[in-house]
């Protein structure tokens, strides 16, 4: 008798912001479309999970809106 194993996926759970957080990290000065395209995310994702983390004072935004910047405040 054959006994078929099947492989279990297993997915490790992480939040788009903190992927965001790590990202920006990384590389400061990233565009939303950079940071989307680096974690695997649309930038409408992004953009929301962004606007979380500015609320909750773990970013801040430095500059005007076209040249500006996201900086990680922790």
């Amino acid at each position: 008798m054959t006994e078929c194993l099947g492989k279990t996926q297993v997915e490790m759970l992480v939040n788009t912001p903190d992927l965001i957080m790590a990202d920006l990290r990384r590389t400061p000065r990233s565009t939303l479309a950079e940071v989307a395209s680096t974690i695997g995310k649309s930038v409408c994702a992004v953009e929301r999970a962004i606007a979380k983390l500015v609320d909750a004072g773990k970013l801040c935004h430095v500059g005007f809106k076209i040249d500006g910047y996201l900086t990680v405040l922790e």
